[in-house]
């Protein structure tokens, strides 16, 4: 098995279930703006990236057995809106964010409700870069919150609900050690 990657600044595909090749996906991961903004703000690349593909992920076109984080997801009231590109995405952004500011942005799923002090406004966190920098200081800062991994990752998640932090911590780490073994 193997992670096949399209990089770059015009979109990122980064799928979880290929077969095939003889290369390392952590260093794939390494290399692109998860590792990028992994090494600034100290947060682990490959832990970045699992938790996108927990937030925001998607079927890649054209291969139903592969997924990828997709900068473009909005999600409000349970309900997750994907889209090919910036210009849709942010009509309906602008759309949903006149009825209320609770609206999970981008590939990290940033709320904008809880996170609008971190930037300068709601279109901001489509960005992949600026995205990325408030999920990794928010996973930064989740990782010191508790003693149990699983926990603590899940508190990128919920703060307030133990047992779904643990269960989200734990399926970011099923994916994490998945990317680690395909490595090897």
């Amino acid at each position: 098995m193997r992670i096949t990657a399209k990089l770059g600044f015009t979109g990122l595909l980064l799928a979880n279930l290929a077969m095939g090749g003889d290369f390392s996906p952590v260093r794939q991961i390494e290399n692109s703006v998860f590792g990028e903004i992994g090494k600034e703000r100290g947060v682990d690349p490959v832990l970045l990236y699992s938790v996108a593909l927990i937030e925001s992920s998607r079927p890649v076109p054209g291969n139903t057995h592969l997924t990828a984080p997709s900068k473009f997801t909005l999600n409000a009231g349970g309900v997750a809106y994907y889209y090919p590109t910036r210009g849709e995405a942010l009509e309906k952004l602008d759309e949903l964010i006149k009825e209320s500011n609770n609206v999970d942005i981008g590939l990290m799923q940033i709320n904008y409700r809880w996170h609008k002090g971190k930037v300068k406004g709601y279109k901001d966190l489509l960005d992949s870069k600026t995205n990325l920098r408030i999920g990794a200081d928010i996973l930064s800062h989740a990782l010191g919150s508790h003693k149990n991994r699983c926990i603590a990752i899940g508190h990128y998640h919920t703060w307030n609900n133990e047992t779904a932090a643990y269960e989200y911590g734990c399926r970011v780490l099923s994916i994490y050690n998945r990317i680690i073994r395909m490595s090897r």
